[in-house]
């Protein structure tokens, strides 16, 4: 599994955090840096503006991208009010889809009317 390169430093939020945050964050504090790495490293692809890639290649949609980002809010508000099992389960869910994009890798999409001429040729129309 890819590790991000440069550590992600979670000494501002545990320094402002509470009692209840620091002892959230203490359990969840790998996972978390490893799911912030890889969501902060994806970057726009040039060739397909709708998507965005990661190091190792792995491909996501912008939206998807924009999702887990809010999700890492929501992580940080959940263990700031002391929710440590929805914190968890957010962390989770976040592994499950970068998973499922290291899974995909970027395959180049066929313009539509390239497609579709295609298939007028292929029925003879």
């Amino acid at each position: 599994m890819w590790r991000p390169t440069r550590p992600i430093v979670l000494t501002a939020l545990l320094t402002a955090a509470g009692a209840a945050d620091a002892e959230c964050l203490g359990s969840l504090q790998a996972p978390l840096r490893d799911v912030e790495g890889m969501i902060h490293s994806l970057r726009s692809d040039p060739e397909l503006p709708s998507r965005m890639v990661g190091q190792d290649g792995a491909s996501y949609e912008s939206l998807r991208v924009h999702w887990m980002q809010q999700q890492l809010e929501l992580i940080e508000d959940a263990c700031r009010r002391g929710h440590e099992v929805e914190a968890t389960w957010r962390v989770e869910a976040l592994q499950r889809e970068l998973e499922a994009g290291a899974a995909t890798p970027v395959k180049p999409e066929r313009p539509l009317h390239r497609h579709r001429a295609g298939l007028l040729a292929a029925s003879g129309k």
